[in-house]
């Protein structure tokens, strides 16, 4: 029961850390994006 918990407490807090950083998730998508559209750095 115990593990049960702790897994659970770890979904709700992985959720409200997505929750809260999605901007920042989408800022780094559009950077990367861009990147790629300005020429690909890792050629």
């Amino acid at each position: 029961m115990l593990i049960a918990a702790l897994i659970l407490a770890l979904v709700v807090g992985a959720w409200a850390a997505v929750d809260r950083a999605w901007p920042l998730l989408l800022l780094a998508i559009a950077v990367v994006l861009i990147a790629l559209a300005g020429g690909n750095p890792f050629d």
